[in-house]
């Protein structure tokens, strides 16, 4: 297995752990309140959508689908930067949206650019993997 798939799923499992950490403290009953739980929701959501879901389907795909097809990954530079992308945006996304429940309105931009780089690492994947079912390498 590839260190960029390897890692994919280590992070993967790490995301697991800390998101349902935090869904666990969501039904603490000090969080009855609601106000704990209404700042944690997206939060909690990403580290397990993104983080736990997503990376894990990035590391899986990124070593079965290149034997699966007979083909050589297209790039694993492409790979690596999907990588660092995926989590520099995931963490980012989670503090600020942790951040814009404490103050709505003020963290927008900063939610915007960290999506955004998370799309380009999502693009970044579709690219990979659809130039190493269809283009074959010279």
């Amino acid at each position: 297995m590839d260190a960029f798939a390897r890692y994919f799923v280590v992070m993967a499992l790490i995301y697991l752990g800390v998101g349902t950490f935090l869904g666990w403290i969501m039904t603490l009953p000090f969080a009855d309140s609601g106000a704990l739980i209404y700042r944690m929701i997206p939060t909690h959501v990403h580290l397990n959508l993104l983080g736990w879901i997503s990376m894990m389907i990035y590391g899986v795909l990124y070593h079965i689908l290149p034997r699966f097809s007979g083909k050589e990954l297209y790039s694993k530079k492409l790979a690596w930067l999907h990588f660092y992308l995926a989590q520099i945006s995931l963490l980012g996304l989670a503090l600020f949206f942790f951040l814009n429940r404490l103050e709505p309105g003020r963290w927008k931009e900063a939610l915007f650019f960290f999506g955004s780089i998370q799309w380009l690492s999502i693009l970044l994947f579709i690219f990979n993997m659809l130039k190493t079912l269809f283009v074959s390498r010279v």
